[in-house]
């Protein structure tokens, strides 16, 4: 849930400090994770993927726990995308 964690450290080392990701950034984040992986799994295999995943980009943001409840429910890819897509942060 967080593809930026080894520029962080490398930032780290350099004695620099990391910035912070914005909402939007994460959402992103997450949406380049999912096409990525319907990429290079069928599509019940990137639905699983997501719905473990989906909640890990948002961690302690609003509609987190929403989004899980019904990612946990979706029947497919379509249905996650657009879940991701009306996400806003609040």
């Amino acid at each position: 849930g967080q593809p930026w964690m080894a520029e962080d450290i490398r930032l780290a080392l350099q004695g620099k400090i990391p910035s912070e990701r914005s909402f939007e950034e994460h959402k992103e984040a997450l949406i380049h994770h999912f096409a990525y992986s319907t990429q290079y799994k069928p599509e019940k295999g990137a639905l699983i993927d997501m719905r473990k995943v989906c909640c890990w980009y948002l961690k302690n943001t609003a509609g987190a726990r929403e989004l899980r409840g019904k990612a946990s429910h979706a029947t497919s890819l379509q249905e996650i995308e657009e879940l991701l897509r009306q996400l806003n942060h609040d």
